[in-house]
């Protein structure tokens, strides 16, 4: 809002209301960090089984779609993301699925936290139903066609397995190697063309996709300069309101101040990922916010309005984890205190 009304201010945009909007909805998460200290500890156990079932919710729409089941499939489609959406013909043709998402990409983003909650739960438990719902989800990464969620989703996967799982080094290189090649085998014998096709236009220099988002950043860096400290604001009069890389976004728009408040939260999402690495939401928190950073270079992770939920979730279970340890310190220690007086009494 800082930056909305100082561009007003300083004449680079005109007033309109959907540059107000566009800063109170990172606001819409407050409440439930505020929340916290009310939830109890009882409600990581519920927090599990709620997204056991939306996985499965999500499983059975992202199958529809990659299935193309009369009807069904293009009922959720519409549903999902409209009408008039620029999306909707090639999810109907099966050619590129959008899942729960409103465009491929932000599906793809979707699958992927569940992906790595569920690898997360199998690497922790050793169960092997949570592999198969990993692998369905990874499948679906896949049936977006999303290059870059995909490259996030693998190189992030492969530096936590790399560096902080226990495993014998020259076990977890076959077990990658063998994980990427199984990829690149069902990209091509899927006719995923999309993935490799742009990877092949990339090393041409002719992606457009990929073009349009390095000249949006070229943009977004010149903007920078103009205003430095606080950005342009969303500036919707002004400029265009896509901007595909969240690191150009959040150079033209808050300037060094949004650049010193997100890189705040990252930093502190990442500490306190590390205090609780050797839990569940600890490690899929960290792998999720590394995989995130990987995103934001051409994808919007934090305005996004279904992502940063997915963050805000992990936050809070990480906090409520932390609680819940530090209740189980407390009564041991009043164990020990206790015993220690029992002791004393009967020696």
């Amino acid at each position: 809002m800082i930056s909305a009304l100082f561009s007003w201010a300083a004449g680079y945009s005109s007033p309109v209301s959907g540059d107000i909007i566009e800063s109170i909805k990172y606001l819409q998460f407050v409440p439930y960090m505020m929340a916290i200290t009310f939830i109890g500890i009882a409600s990581l156990s519920h927090l599990h089984k709620l997204l056991f079932w939306s996985a499965i919710l999500v499983l059975l729409i992202g199958y529809i779609q990659v299935l193309n089941i009369p009807f069904l499939a293009e009922w959720l489609l519409k549903k999902y993301l409209g009408a008039d959406s620029s999306h909707l013909a090639s999810a109907l043709a099966g050619y590129r699925i959008t899942i729960t998402g409103s465009d491929p990409n932000i599906g793809a983003v979707i699958a992927s936290f569940f992906s790595i909650y569920f690898t997360t739960l199998f690497l922790k438990e050793k169960t092997y139903k949570y592999l198969i719902f990993a692998l369905l989800f990874s499948f679906l990464i896949l049936s977006t066609q999303s290059r870059t969620i995909l490259g996030a989703f693998l190189s992030t996967f492969s530096f936590y397995f790399l560096f902080f799982y226990k495993l014998n080094f020259i076990i977890k290189i076959i077990l990658l190697t063998l994980l990427i090649t199984s990829i690149i085998f069902l990209v091509f014998s899927l006719e995923l063309q999309y993935i490799y096709l742009g990877a092949q236009l990339t090393s041409e220099g002719e992606n457009e996709s990929l073009n349009i988002r390095l000249d949006n950043f070229s943009l977004a860096i010149e903007r920078f300069y103009e205003s430095p400290l606080f950005g342009m604001g969303p500036a919707k009069s002004e400029f265009s309101t896509v901007i595909d890389s969240e690191y150009a976004l959040i150079i033209q728009r808050y300037g060094i101040l949004g650049i010193f408040l997100f890189g705040f939260y990252i930093i502190y999402l990442l500490r306190l990922a590390m205090r609780n690495i050797s839990s569940q939401w600890g490690i899929t928190l960290f792998i999720f916010i590394i995989f995130s950073c990987v995103t934001m270079t051409t994808n919007n992770i934090f305005s996004g309005y279904q992502l940063m939920s997915i963050i805000v979730l992990l936050n809070i279970t990480c906090v409520l984890h932390e609680k819940q340890n530090r209740n189980v310190l407390i009564k041991y220690t009043n164990l020990k205190k206790s015993t220690s007086h029992l002791h004393s009494f009967f020696r």
